[in-house]
């Protein structure tokens, strides 16, 4: 049986606090509702009876079992935030036709959640396909299957406004 000791957990939380906030943030659009999900995490983590291979091997344990609370927050909480067809349909046109950073995360949070954990994962914290299939525990064709399927979803929606 393996058990962190205070100042382990305390290096481990000061390493993934950041990045476990981020993502969580990135399915509940709340900082507090975040705070809450990442404190969590670290419960679990703590309690987390077994070894990791490796760091990475921890961090993508990590980030796993924060997609899935956030996942189940928002479905326990319906806190699913829904844009209006009348915000597409009225976001501003730039000059050079293109779509603001905001704009796109909107698209982005419209996808289902296979596609948007896809698209946050790879184009938003920088991970490689093999890490993302490591993440969420999915083939790495899988997962090229998902982001090429979210790039012509995201294509779709910004074509409508």
């Amino acid at each position: 049986m393996y058990k962190l000791t205070n100042k382990e957990f305390t290096i481990k939380y000061n390493m993934y606090y950041k990045y476990l906030l981020h993502l969580a943030y990135n399915y509940t659009f709340d900082l507090s509702d975040s705070e809450d999900i990442v404190q969590d995490v670290f419960i679990k983590f703590y309690k987390c009876k077994k070894p990791f291979q490796s760091e990475v091997h921890e961090k993508n344990w990590l980030a796993r079992v924060t997609i899935n609370q956030s996942i189940d927050f928002i479905k326990h909480k319906s806190k699913i935030k829904v844009i209006s067809d009348d915000y597409i349909n009225n976001l501003p046109n730039s000059p050079e036709n293109e779509i603001k950073n905001d704009d796109l995360i909107s698209y982005v949070n419209m996808l289902d959640y296979g596609y948007r954990t896809v698209i946050i994962l790879f184009y938003y914290d920088n991970h490689f396909i093999k890490e993302i299939s490591n993440i969420l525990k999915i083939s790495e064709s899988s997962v090229k299957t998902r982001l090429s399927r979210a790039r012509i979803k995201l294509k779709e929606l910004v074509g409508r406004r």
